[in-house]
């Protein structure tokens, strides 16, 4: 069983909601060119941001969306500081 990552989650999102590019970089605060990076793979949008849109979007597709994508990245509420915006992964 192959493991979502944060592009599967994105895309599958996409597919569901049928959303513009538009649309993920008012999300993300990003250009065009990152939001193919994060559609293609090759990037990841970052985990501050994605904490922000799940609070500033609870309730909606774009909250559960970031939260889906967090979860593909390893990334729970549990192990994010919030004072300093950034995921304590464990090595």
């Amino acid at each position: 069983m192959k493991t979502k990552t944060a592009k599967d989650v994105l895309v599958e999102y996409q597919v569901k909601y049928q959303f513009k590019d538009a649309d993920l970089m008012d999300l993300f605060f990003v250009s065009r060119q990152m939001v193919w990076k994060y559609l293609t793979g090759r990037a990841v949008p970052s985990a501050d941001r994605l904490m922000k849109i799940a609070a500033d979007k609870a309730g909606e597709w774009e909250g559960k969306m970031a939260l889906d994508v967090l979860k593909a990245r390893g990334i729970t509420i549990a192990n994010f500081n919030f004072e300093t915006e950034k995921a304590v992964v464990a090595a």
